[in-house]
């Protein structure tokens, strides 16, 4: 369930909107506690972790906060795969910024672990081009080092051979008879 303790600071989370047209303000310049009813304080303040429905929408600015990326981190454990893949697509388009954030690492390691090797392959490539600006980082580095070990494991689970026998398959006529070979998060990494 939800621990209480992580409401203890909500007034940084207060003024995200700040309506200054920051960091925080959104792609419409608009204030970001539009959303929620008004004010995102209400997802600290309710006794239980708010539903997965109400997170989304908000990732972005929820993972750069610790009490919102543990929030998020909470659904992925208990709302499973729909979770997963829901701020996973959510975050596409800021995915390199949160492996840098001080709390958004947390947040892109734990969906690299509950996200499918498909969708690894996805986020992967979200972020390749920033792989080594981001291993330069202290937060980065931690991000950096979570998509070498998945990748891994990826591998390993994929079983003996596979990219191997599907090259022989090409070689046979000199061609691949249509069939792509496919691309891994590994892949990407080694390439990036």
């Amino acid at each position: 369930g939800y621990d209480n303790r992580y409401s203890k600071n909500i007034s940084s989370v207060d003024n995200l909107g700040g309506g200054s047209g920051g960091q925080y303000s959104n792609d419409q310049g608009g204030n970001l506690d539009q959303g929620l009813n008004g004010s995102l304080s209400m997802l600290y303040s309710s006794p239980e972790r708010p539903p997965l429905r109400t997170l989304l929408g908000n990732v972005r600015r929820l993972s750069r906060d610790q009490v919102g990326c543990r929030l998020l981190q909470q659904a992925l454990d208990e709302d499973g795969p729909t979770a997963a893949t829901a701020i996973l697509n959510e975050g596409l388009s800021f995915w390199a910024e949160a492996m840098v954030d001080p709390f958004g690492n947390y947040l892109f390691q734990k969906i690299l672990e509950r996200i499918t090797p498909d969708e690894r392959v996805t986020l992967v490539s979200s972020v390749s081009t920033r792989l080594v600006n981001a291993s330069l980082n202290l937060h980065g580095t931690r991000s950096v080092q979570k998509i070498v070990e998945v990748c891994a494991l990826d591998e390993m689970n994929m079983g003996p051979n596979q990219d191997e026998t599907k090259g022989e398959e090409e070689g046979k006529n000199g061609t691949n008879n249509g069939m792509k070979t496919k691309e891994t998060a590994s892949k990407i990494l080694t390439d990036a």
